[in-house]
């Protein structure tokens, strides 16, 4: 009987393993409004096979995929119908069974708040036949929602339009509240600019929701380094960190939009591995079919416990032997545990802080080890 047991209980493992070695991930897709941008025609966009590339890929990939999220800034010229014709022909390719959140950006909309065109094209009305669609704020899509379970995972996704009027904050801070038990993320175009300063609207969506305790990723795009300036670059990538409730909470900015041909060139791809305990960043250029190398594009973020270096659940030994081992500068690395660029003593304390709890069960496992001879010869001595 006792091999019958084990025999299932392997078999039921195997299979466990075989599921949590499908993670969920999220694509983000920047800013792709050069690829749709009119300039040297009023008919005929730039290079929208670039952008369609993205969502083709999407498409091709969509069975190992959970979602994926338009940072805003869909097209250049609001007022260029055309220009919404293509993006609305990318979007086009990838089936509307994937879940998706738009965020408007300010190339999208008449300011202030005038965003016939996008409604136009990305109305409530084409996605609420769709399970994962959750809802909107008001009459337009402007702001809205998505939820949806992929891999026993449960997600709530809000995109808040580019200057929201302040009952939207309201509203979005209600979808999370209600969604408690779904991991929570923000889509908005602007919100921290490359150097990690805040954005106007970044710092007030921030005001608003900084104390939403499962509100635990934002995406945003719109910054390029350098901008406004005289020589601004091509792209931004960037991550700031808090802390809510013991628990990381993440920025990442991510914009290529300067970059030849059509901006729209790479994608970034979330990966939540480790049974959520880690979030692993890549960026992948379907156009070029290149992935993009160095700390601010491919990196791994801890989701979990604060101090958690290796993501296994538990901050213990492992993880600051791994610390100790990493001290110095260390850029979007598990080891930076305050997020601040550098591996030192502050990461330390703040590892140690909740290494206690692992001392003091280990400071149990050494008492009871030295008495197992002695328990051992109670138990004989019973029988």
């Amino acid at each position: 009987m006792s091999k019958i047991i084990v025999f299932i209980l392997a078999g039921h493992f195997s299979s466990l393993m075989a599921i949590a070695l499908q993670d969920p991930a999220i694509v983000v897709v920047p800013d792709t409004q050069l690829s749709y941008y009119t300039r040297y025609s009023d008919e005929i966009c730039q290079f929208p096979e670039v952008a369609d590339s993205e969502f083709q890929w999407i498409e091709d990939n969509r069975a190992s995929l959970s979602a994926w999220l338009h940072l805003g800034d869909i097209v250049h010229l609001n007022d260029r119908l055309e220009e919404w014709e293509c993006a609305s022909d990318s979007v086009s390719l990838v089936s509307p069974s994937l879940p998706c959140a738009l965020a408007v950006g300010n190339h999208d909309l008449v300011h202030p708040r005038d965003t016939t065109n996008f409604n136009a094209y990305f109305p409530s009305a084409r996605f609420e036949s769709q399970p994962w669609y959750g809802g909107h704020f008001g009459s337009l899509n402007d702001n809205h929602f998505i939820a949806f379970t992929d891999q026993g995972q449960d997600f709530v996704v809000v995109a808040l339009a580019w200057n929201p009027v302040d009952e939207a904050y309201d509203w979005a801070k209600s979808i999370f509240e209600s969604y408690q038990d779904h991991f929570g993320i923000l889509v908005q175009h602007a919100y921290i600019r490359s150097d990690k300063s805040w954005y106007p609207q970044g710092l007030k969506t921030h005001s608003h929701l900084q104390d939403v305790s499962n509100l635990r990723l934002i995406f945003c795009g719109h910054d390029i380094e350098g901008y406004p300036g005289p020589n601004p670059g091509v792209l931004a990538e960037s991550v700031v960190t808090e802390f809510i409730e013991g628990k990381p909470r993440y920025i990442i900015l991510s914009n290529y939009q300067n970059i030849w041909p059509g901006g729209a060139v790479w994608l970034r791809i979330n990966r939540f591995t480790n049974n959520m305990r880690r979030l692993e960043v890549s960026t992948y250029s379907p156009w070029l079919d290149e992935s993009r190398t160095g700390s601010d594009s491919d990196f791994s973020l801890n989701l979990g416990v604060r101090g958690d270096v290796n993501t296994d659940g538990s901050v213990n030994i492992h993880d600051l032997l791994s610390l100790l081992t990493t001290w110095g500068d260390c850029v979007n690395c598990l080891q930076d545990v305050n997020g601040d660029g550098a591996v030192g003593v502050l990461d330390l304390l703040a590892l140690l802080g909740n290494i206690r709890r692992f001392l003091r069960g280990f400071a149990c496992l050494l008492i009871f080890e030295s008495n197992r001879s002695m328990v051992a010869a109670l138990i004989t001595n019973s029988r």
